[in-house]
């Protein structure tokens, strides 16, 4: 173990002091390959970049071969898919087609989940709505009628709120219904596929405004869900598959969940009161505008394209919101109904996003060296070759924390990890 964390901690020890120091030297694990995409129909492709995070790699390690591949080969394939639009002169960008797919996706797996906890489901309405004695709800985190009459009357008040603001209560009832999907989802990616890193690249309104069409709605209605930017569009800090993998462990450790609710719920009161404190100083202090490139103007600039361009239904983009649904189906029935299928359905809709972009060289070299060591000495090798591979996860959250501290004395600071 000792040696799988001794590599990304001398790694990044050696550039952490050069950061303090021009003249030592510096190990790169980032590079571009725009500049070898240039031309058409191959500049499609960018933005592409290998970068190397051995954390990642130990923890790809860790992962499942078809989760692992299903990852960087979906997105190597949305960047191909983009060259052949390109190429093909089609009045829409590869990214669009790909985001659109995505979207579907999500509808496609949200279908799937419920039909798989559709008995579940069914018991929990039973339970919450009449005396269901044979079910029992003694060790969850709240009982089912208290869980499901808190989700409507918060969805409810949710939507009075933006009502009285000025949102059209039915769209904001839309949106969060589409939020919900969203959350639902990303969640389950990682629960069931084990991800580390969610982003969806598209907001809950997208769906509604290509189904009816942004001229549908009050130009009020376009302001005011700009906010929806902060709230439901970046999603890497999403509480919601921490919270379910902790329920999980918290069987491990015969510890009620009522409890463990219990802890998690002060744990977020004092999270929010220290977040809206940092953050507000942060921002008076550096200038909010200052803090971000893309972040803080873009929906702004959406708001104005939606009040100066107004469409109605995008019938294209709908057909690939269809096209997205019927590959996802397709790829969940193969994956459910075929032991030989190595593809995993999480991945397709993930192509667009920033996760991605970011970690799937890193995935695709945890995954060669899986597949190889496999391959050589089987799932002996495989046990024997673990601890390295968790040494590099260790070692670089180890010397992650060490270069925080010490940019807390000496103002200089050092990014392990994606933004």
């Amino acid at each position: 173990m000792w040696f799988g964390a001794a590599l990304p901690i001398l790694i990044h020890l050696l550039n952490g002091l050069q950061r303090h120091y021009p003249n030592l030297p510096f190990i790169p694990l980032h590079f571009t390959l725009n500049p070898l995409l240039i031309d058409k129909p191959w500049s499609a492709m960018r933005s592409l970049s290998i970068l190397i995070y051995p954390s990642i790699i130990g923890f790809t390690y860790l992962l499942s071969l078809d989760v692992s591949f299903s990852f960087w080969f979906f997105y190597l394939l949305y960047k191909l898919q983009s060259v052949v639009v390109l190429a093909s002169g089609a009045p829409f960008s590869g990214w669009t087609l790909a985001n659109r797919q995505e979207m579907g996706g999500y509808i496609s797996l949200i279908i799937f989940v419920f039909w798989l906890a559709r008995r579940h489901v069914w018991g929990v309405i039973c339970k919450a709505f009449s005396h269901q004695p044979q079910i029992d709800d003694s060790n969850e985190p709240l009982t089912y009628r208290v869980a499901l009459v808190a989700l409507i009357l918060s969805t409810y008040l949710i939507a009075l709120l933006s009502s009285i603001i000025g949102l059209s209560f039915w769209l904001a009832v839309g949106v969060m219904l589409c939020f919900y999907m969203m959350a639902i989802v990303l969640t389950w990616m990682v629960t069931d596929g084990g991800f580390l890193f969610l982003l969806a690249i598209f907001r809950p309104s997208d769906y509604l405004m290509i189904a009816f069409g942004s001229a549908r709605f009050r130009d009020q209605d376009h302001t005011i869900l700009t906010f929806e930017k902060t709230m439901m569009f970046d999603l890497r800090e999403f509480i919601m598959p921490h919270v379910m993998n902790s329920f999980k462990a918290s069987d491990a450790v015969q510890l009620r969940r009522p409890q463990l609710m219990l802890a998690m719920f002060l744990a977020m009161v004092v999270g929010l009161g220290v977040a809206y404190y940092s953050g507000l100083m942060t921002w008076y202090y550096k200038g909010g505008h200052n803090m971000g490139y893309w972040f803080d103007p873009e929906p702004w600039n959406r708001l104005t394209t939606y009040l100066n361009f107004p469409r109605q239904t995008a019938w294209l983009e709908l057909s690939f919101i269809g096209l997205g649904m019927l590959v996802m189906g397709l790829l969940i029935f193969m994956r459910y109904r075929f032991l030989w299928w190595r593809v995993h359905p999480l991945g397709y809709a993930m192509t667009t996003s920033w996760a991605p972009f970011t970690v799937w060289s890193s995935f695709f070299i945890g995954w060669i060296c899986k597949t190889v060591i496999l391959k050589i000495g089987g799932f002996k090798l495989f046990r024997q070759c673990q601890p390295f591979f968790l040494g590099m996860v260790f070692g670089e959250a180890l010397i992650g924390g060490m270069w925080i501290i010490a940019s807390l004395f000496t103002k200089v600071g050092y990014r392990l990890m994606p933004g």
